[in-house]
């Protein structure tokens, strides 16, 4: 297994930030294409891409496809706010970014969602994130940084599919790694929405 010393790491409802290195510990060390099928944001996949040796990536979350579209294109530009004025960059990104420019800003408040909301909920399920809680500025903005240079250097493909037609196009030198939605539990910041 390759080095992963620092791999990018987003707060989510189950995330695997802290056990991806042993997640990928029991993937093939190699391989066609590494799919994470239910990617969430992707906390497995960026340790993977420095961990493993496969041909090709792919990401897949009907919910989150957009987060990783947005890194490709600000992840190295975004300004992350200090975490001491969260609350009013919260309010400023949900409500301004959103509502009065549109599209204008939607990269940036996608890739900040998971900073600015509790658990990195999105803004739709959950409110501003408690100061003092989760990545300060510098760790989340070395995070965007790490992540942008990741989806440039391996051009994953990006998909927002259901999971079995993701199955359908993988072959016998494919792997997939499955962490689905948990069925039946009150997962509280998760919903349809990021």
């Amino acid at each position: 297994m390759k080095n992963n010393s620092q791999s990018p790491s987003f707060r989510y409802p189950g995330g695997k930030a802290k056990q991806s290195l042993t997640i990928c510990s029991y993937a093939p060390q190699a391989g066609g294409t590494f799919a994470d099928v239910f990617c969430g944001l992707g906390n497995v996949f960026w340790a993977a891409t420095s961990s493993l040796c496969f041909q090709s990536w792919w990401l897949n979350d009907i919910r989150t496809c957009g987060f990783f579209h947005a890194i490709a294109r600000v992840g190295n530009t975004v300004k992350v706010p200090d975490r001491s004025t969260t609350k009013m960059f919260y309010d400023y990104y949900k409500n301004e970014c959103f509502a009065e420019y549109g599209d204008s800003h939607r990269d940036e408040a996608t890739v900040l969602a998971p900073y600015l909301t509790r658990n990195g909920g999105g803004y739709a399920a959950c409110g501003a994130s408690r100061i003092g809680g989760g990545p300060g500025a510098i760790a989340y903005a070395r995070s965007l940084c790490g992540a942008h240079r990741i989806m440039h250097r391996i051009n994953p493909r990006v998909t927002d599919w259901d999971y079995e037609k993701v199955f359908e196009h993988l072959g016998p030198n494919d792997f997939a790694f499955i962490d689905p939605p948990y069925l039946g539990a009150n997962v509280g910041t998760y919903s349809a929405v990021i």
